[in-house]
């Protein structure tokens, strides 16, 4: 039975304030768990959708070198993808849906009397699709293009601004590395993307892949390179088990140790958006929330104490007409933990309604709603929980240790 704080007072306890204030810090704390633990899961949701806007289940496959304990006497070699290592990886991967073959590099790129460097990149005509990205404006790259070679180029909205200011660049000639292209498409503003490749899509110039090629021969090689393999898992696969199958293939080609992590470096979107610190913070602060509950969890504990001070003559009539020890323990634990729990059910019913007051909030796309799931409220509770146990110990251990003898002659 949880007192009232007129019993409380007509019984000569310690200032009722004092445990109304620890009870609100109580409900507060938890609440704050519930509440910055459920938008820690919403954010994760939001990131884990924010990796269509980069491409849906997609993995970037970076060349690099054997390692120096790999390399044997030669020492470290480079290296390199072809075009031949893709259609490769294409037959061959049962877990993937989808590979393209990109060459980047930056080339000075011209518009009139304006030249700037910019990131150029040789594609594929499936690159929109694994890249989940629109042609906002013309056309993309077509298989056509790559097949023929063709002298075209899709340009990101940013780069067209830097070449052509407001106007529109379809149809018009640009220069790259002092060969002629014209613009055939305008890339979309990607807004919501959230991994930067190197830059951003709209601050890049996209031209068929075998025009790329033959533009020149790249520096320190007289191959045709591919610096990246992109690849889409397929959505009933993880894509652990899909890289670790394009690993496998490609070590074997490539005559390259599978073990070796600096010949073959896997990225993924979610990898790197996991990275991000953004996603710390709601867990540092539920903890300050549980910081909050156990301060407020010894205010309490602390009050009960001092109430067995108070009643020490009342305990010592109780034992003296015979009352156990264990019904003592019971009755003061009961009292302790009753109004934790009390106040912790407070605060899990005031964070869940504050998630749910959020969640029919008309808020921005970009900030993410709090989602509640059994795990969080499981949290709180077993919080609320060690809380209530250390508020029902202390004064009941306090309560069982009173001599009755000496609360009698005290009160003489």
């Amino acid at each position: 039975m949880i007192p009232t704080l007129a019993d409380l007072k007509a019984r000569g306890f310690p200032n009722p304030t004092w445990l109304v204030l620890s009870l609100v810090g109580l409900a507060v704390g938890t609440s704050v768990i519930v509440i910055l633990l459920s938008w820690g899961e919403g954010l994760s949701i939001a990131l884990e959708e924010g990796t269509n806007k980069t491409g849906k289940n997609l993995v970037l496959c970076f060349l690099g070198r054997i390692s120096k304990d790999r390399a044997g006497p030669a020492g470290p070699r480079r290296i390199w993808l072809t075009r031949e290592d893709v259609s490769f990886v294409r037959r061959r991967a049962r877990g993937i849906e989808l590979a393209v073959a990109e060459s980047r590099a930056w080339k000075p790129v011209g518009a009139g009397p304006k030249s700037v460097t910019i990131d150029v990149r040789g594609v594929e005509a499936a690159i929109e699709s694994i890249r989940d990205t629109r042609v906002v404006a013309g056309r993309g790259i077509s298989e056509l293009d790559v097949q023929r070679r063709a002298a075209v180029a899709v340009i990101g909205s940013v780069a067209s601004n830097r070449l052509f200011g407001s106007a529109s660049p379809l149809g018009e000639r640009i220069e790259i590395d002092g060969r002629p292209f014209r613009v055939v498409g305008i890339l979309e503003d990607p807004s919501g993307d959230l991994i930067r490749d190197r830059t951003l899509q709209s601050e890049q110039v996209w031209i068929p892949i075998s025009t790329f090629f033959s533009i020149g021969p790249r520096y320190g090689s007289d191959i045709d390179i591919v610096d990246v393999l992109l690849f889409r898992v397929r959505s009933d696969r993880p894509y652990s088990e899909a890289v670790r199958e394009v690993r496998r293939l490609l070590t074997s080609r490539l005559e390259v140790g599978e073990h070796d992590r600096d010949a073959l470096q896997f990225v993924t979107a979610l990898d790197v958006l996991r990275r991000l610190p953004i996603a710390a913070v709601p867990r540092f602060l539920a903890l300050l929330g549980v910081v909050a509950v156990s301060i407020s969890a010894i205010g309490v504990s602390s009050f009960m104490a001092l109430s067995v001070h108070a009643r020490r003559h009342e305990i010592a009539l109780r034992k003296a007409l015979g009352a156990r020890e264990l019904r003592l323990l019971t009755r003061f634990a009961a009292e302790g933990g009753g109004l934790t729990l009390f106040g912790g059910c407070l605060g899990l019913l005031l964070g869940l309604a504050v998630c749910n007051v959020i969640e029919r909030l008309d808020t921005p796309e970009i900030l993410p709603i709090p989602v509640v799931q059994s795990g969080v409220l499981m949290i709180a509770m077993g919080v609320v929980a060690l809380s209530a146990l250390l508020t029902a110990v202390v004064p009941a251990y306090h309560a069982v240790r009173v001599d009755p003898s000496a609360a009698f002659r005290s009160a003489s």
